[in-house]
């Protein structure tokens, strides 16, 4: 490799203050987990006409990402090395959605997702590549293991502000991933998410905190409304961000949805949740942790 490539490879890899870059030399691996709460049921299907409903869906891979330079914003491709989805279902309903959370859990395994970040950090898409989809009932599962990735890796979606010193706070632009609904109609309405700097971490790099609130729900409930029978959602986010490399060292999110006024088809405590978490895995197979680097 000539001297003219290897400086540019090295500039690619280098960061400086509170900005993000997905290109690196060599591929990123990140542990990420996910757990969604969901007390009215999401209706999950698989590919051998099996359907049902699951109460609670929980999340856990490792990831390998590349990004590469596209314009202003960066396609970042995650390659799925491990995979694990389970949950609990409905009375009755277990058995099946076991057979539908391992299947998921197996098409997955080696599957890519496929991202368009924004220079600050938005996931503007995320795309899963490499399953099979070939009729009606594979492409609706299709489209929920989208939706769990979506949630799996939203840790990772932080906004890092236009002044990189992050000397101000500074507000999310757009809607921030992990406060989307899990549906597949999308998600109505609308949040407001601001972050600010608290400080160094002991353990290296810079942490970001943000809260934030909102009304929403998922398109088909509303066609179209953005009030009608709207969840009251608050949120936060905890991330330890390395300045050096442009990289998330660990981050997490949470979010839940309680039904305000309007909503009069659910009745006492929290429709929706969310908790998700991310860590950078170290080459020496050490994952990051909110201080620090810990064993995996």
């Amino acid at each position: 490799m000539s001297a003219i490539v290897l400086f540019a490879v090295s500039s690619l890899a280098a960061a400086d203050g509170l900005q993000w870059q997905w290109v690196q030399a060599e591929p990123v691996k990140y542990h990420a987990e996910s757990f969604i709460n969901v007390p009215r049921g999401a209706m999950l299907r698989a590919d051998a006409n099996l359907e049902a409903r699951a109460l609670t869906i929980a999340v856990a891979g490792d990831f390998s990402c590349k990004g590469r330079q596209q314009g202003k914003s960066a396609m970042v491709v995650c390659t799925i090395d491990k995979m694990k989805v389970d949950g609990k279902a409905f009375d009755g309903e277990q058995d099946r959605l076991n057979k539908i959370f391992e299947g998921y859990s197996s098409s997955l395994t080696g599957a890519q997702v496929e991202m368009r970040v924004r220079a600050d950090g938005h996931f503007a898409s995320l795309d899963v590549e490499g399953i099979e989809a070939s009729f009606a009932q594979a492409r609706d599962a299709q489209e929920h293991m989208r939706q769990l990735m979506r949630k799996t890796l939203a840790p990772l979606a932080i906004q890092m502000p236009k002044d990189t010193s992050g000397a101000k706070p500074w507000k999310h632009k757009g809607m921030p991933l992990f406060y989307e609904l899990l549906t597949n109609s999308g998600t109505t309405g609308g949040v407001m998410h601001k972050y600010k700097v608290d400080g160094d971490a002991k353990g290296g790099g810079t942490f970001v905190i943000g809260e934030g609130r909102g009304n929403l729900n998922s398109q088909n409930a509303t066609q179209g409304a953005t009030t009608a029978g709207a969840l009251n959602m608050v949120g936060a986010s905890q991330t330890r961000f390395d300045p050096k490399t442009g990289l998330v060292l660990y981050s997490e999110v949470s979010v839940t949805g309680s039904p305000n006024a309007a909503n009069d088809t659910v009745h006492g405590g929290v429709r929706y949740a969310l908790a998700a978490w991310a860590a950078r895995i170290q080459a020496d197979g050490t994952i990051e942790g909110l201080e620090g680097p810990k064993s995996k």
